[in-house]
């Protein structure tokens, strides 16, 4: 995957980057393609990045994490009222921050800003540089599920910030096909490619025998579409796993549903046997935010990894994905009857599909992403 002579990449990541897996594998295929990777994020979890490749430096600015705008009995309006203007003052402290170890650094020979959050500051180093912008988005930045009050000020001014630096960046990434071409009709750019959120392929037997059960593997949270699976649970034919953190009252609720079984997080690479010893992966989401309806979960390419079927949510993205590739069925988001209508027409065809899931693999893999992130780096460097 050499894409030409080695250079050093600069990447803003305004989160912790230990726990972003999509800039992991993006810094890991550089560094594979012999290219040197720093990166400037929040400080992780444990303020240390073992996970990252030889090759690969953080440069970690002491920015503080956003804190609860108010106290805990403080009534829930003003929590409501106050957490745009935190989290507005949170981003501009890690550009303060991050433009400051920026400042300590060797010029770099490209830029790369994750998301809307670093864009505005890779533009900034970039120009002052004389280098080339990439900008990565992680998802329609403009359509996002948004916390707290509306800003429609704030809204629009950062969507005309994000159209006219994006338009100027030298690529822009993004990790679906319908974005993609939302940016292009709306934004009118035409330096867009895509690299999904996938996984690197596994040295794995396929899985045989039954499915026994369903699993849902991811936070625990609203707009996932989990009441539903909650509703639908009793008339399911298979028992339903629910794995992961998240959200306490969501749940409890989940624990009191019949057919449900809620366990804790587990790490990322054990998913996959999880996944493998269920047979058949839930992908949810709600119906919402564009950002939403055109999102491609990372656990639909994880089940693809391990080689399950999946029961998705009928949102344009996954079900193109479902469909195009015959990974299994796809059901109305909010509607229990068509949720069990979906998995007993999966488990009718339930070899086959898992064939299919199988053939799939190679296409719907990180080493297929990969590539097309190396041929952006490519033709920057020409």
């Amino acid at each position: 995957l050499s894409v030409g002579e080695p250079v050093t990449v600069l990447m803003l990541v305004n989160s912790d980057v230990d726990a972003d897996a999509r800039v992991q594998r993006e810094a890991r295929s550089l560094v594979a393609a012999g290219h040197r990777v720093r990166i400037i994020a929040l400080a992780g979890r444990d303020d240390g990045y073992e996970v990252l490749p030889v090759g690969v430096t953080a440069a970690v600015p002491n920015v503080p994490k956003p804190q609860h705008p108010v106290g805990a009995t403080a009534r829930a309006s003003a929590r409501w009222a106050l957490l745009p203007t935190v989290m507005e003052r949170q981003r501009a402290a890690f550009v303060s921050a991050a433009r400051s170890v920026a400042a300590t650094l060797d010029p770099p020979c490209v830029v790369h800003a994750h998301d809307f959050e670093t864009l505005s500051l890779g533009a900034e180093l970039a120009d002052g540089w004389d280098v080339p912008l990439v900008y990565d988005s992680h998802e329609l930045w403009s359509h996002r599920v948004r916390h707290g009050r509306p800003t429609p000020v704030r809204r629009t001014r950062d969507r005309a910030v994000e159209q006219r630096l994006g338009g100027r960046a030298a690529a822009v990434i993004t990790v679906g096909e319908e974005i993609a071409g939302w940016m292009r009709s709306t934004f009118g750019w035409t330096n867009i490619d895509v690299v999904r959120n996938s996984f690197p392929t596994m040295d794995l037997p396929p899985v045989e025998g039954s499915p026994s059960g369903l699993l849902y593997a991811g936070r625990i949270a609203e707009q996932r579409d989990l009441e539903t699976v909650a509703a639908a649970a009793p008339d399911l034919p298979l028992p339903v796993v629910v794995m992961g953190p998240g959200d306490g009252r969501l749940r409890d609720r989940l624990k009191r549903a019949e057919n449900v079984e809620v366990r804790p997080p587990v790490p990322v690479d054990d998913v996959v046997g999880a996944m493998r010893r269920s047979g058949i992966a839930l992908v949810t989401a709600a119906d919402g935010p564009l950002s939403y309806r055109w999102s491609l979960p990372n656990k639909l390419f994880q089940a693809v990894q391990a080689g399950v079927s999946i029961v998705a949510t009928d949102l344009p993205a996954q079900a193109r994905l479902v469909h195009e590739h015959d990974l299994g069925r796809v059901y109305r988001p909010g509607a229990p009857t068509s949720l069990v209508a979906a998995v007993d027409e999966l488990l009718a065809d339930y070899d086959r599909l898992r064939d299919a899931v199988e053939v799939a693999q190679e296409s719907l893999s990180w080493n297929a992403d990969e590539r097309a992130l190396c041929d952006v780096y490519a033709r920057l460097l020409r």
